[in-house]
Formats: structure tokens, sequence, C-alpha cells
């Protein structure tokens, strides 16, 4: 099976990540880079795009949008904290992504918004296919406005927030510098990988 287009499983496993120097680590990252961003970034800029010349009240894409985008999230964040399977950590996983990564932590200072982020947006389209409490997709605005009881979330710009972590995470990889993270990211490519091929 393959882990992301053009590439299976085993070519992964074959790799030798033993020795952080050497060169197939870079070529395991690559992979990760590619996995996410043709299954998942790529789709959501052809949806971005296709309604990027219509007036605002057209615009109908956003809860698809945010759904994947929440999806990269948790898996981002799994991959920081080396969690192969995120069954009951969901929340706390997405309440570390946004207070801690750089495209988000200035709109969620407290533990509170991010949990509101993640029950209404997050859990509320992923398995329901709405928002609750007042919580709006827009394509206009900041990032995250704060109105009333609620939210406003400018699905563009959170997209554009989302590849720029995608890419911080990426780089900080190639750096080879965090042991610790290289160690975590091949604890979930492991995992990824070892499904794929059985």
């Amino acid at each position: 099976m393959e882990i992301a287009k053009g590439i299976n499983a085993t070519e992964y496993i074959n790799l030798n990540l033993k020795d952080y120097s050497n060169s197939d680590w870079d070529y395991a990252i690559s992979i990760l880079d590619k996995r996410l961003t043709d299954r998942y970034l790529e789709p959501v800029e052809i949806l971005i795009d296709a309604e990027k010349n219509k007036p605002l009240s057209e615009k109908k894409f956003g809860f698809t949008v945010l759904a994947i985008d929440c999806l990269i999230v948790e898996t981002l964040q799994s991959f920081y904290e080396g969690v192969t399977d995120s069954t009951g950590l969901s929340k706390k996983l997405f309440r570390n992504f946004l207070r801690q990564r750089i495209n988000f932590k200035t709109f969620f200072t407290n533990d509170a918004d991010a949990d509101y982020f993640f029950s209404n947006y997050r859990c509320g389209i992923l398995h329901q296919a709405q928002t609750f409490n007042n919580s709006k997709v827009w394509t206009v605005g900041q990032l995250i406005v704060k109105q009333g009881d609620g939210f406003i979330v400018n699905r563009d710009l959170f997209h554009k927030a989302i590849k720029n972590e995608k890419d911080i995470y990426i780089n900080l990889l190639y750096q080879k510098s965090d042991t610790a993270i290289l160690d975590k990211f091949k604890t979930k490519m492991d995992f990824i990988s070892k499904l794929q091929s059985s």
C-alpha cells in the first residue's frame, strides 16, 4: 500500500534511520511532506481557488476546508508528540496544537478557547457536519475573531496558517538538531508504514 502518492510503505520501512546523519532521513521526511501536501493541503487549495472570484454570499466550501484542516491539526500534533493512536487524546492534541504553534497561540491564549474550538468546530464539523454555539466560518476578517459567545474563523487564513505549520514542522525535521522530535516522527511514521504494509 502507498503511504504517499507513488511511495509504497515498504520503501519507508527499508530506510536506514538508525543514524541521524544518514541521508535516508531526508527521504523519510519528504515522504511525510508529500503525504500531507498531496492528500490534504492541495485539495483544500483547489477548493479555495475555485471560489476565489465568487461573491462572499456564494462561497460554500468553508466546512469542507475546516474539516480537512482539522485533520491536519491532529495529525501534526500527533507527530510532534509521537502519538500513534489518538483515540481518547484528540482534545489534548488539539489543545496543545492551538496553544503551542506559532500561527495559532496568539489567538488561543487559554485552554478554554482551544477547547471551545475543538468542541464547536472540530467535533461539530467532523461528527455532525455543523458548528455549534454561534460559531461561524467566513472568508474575510482575521484568522480568529471572538464575537459574543462564539468565534468567527476565516477559513482561508486558517488554511494558510495550517500550511505554515506544516512547513515549520518539516523544516524542523530537516534541521535534525532535535533528536527527540526525530524520534517521535519515526515512531509515528513507523506505525503508519507498518499498518499500510500488513
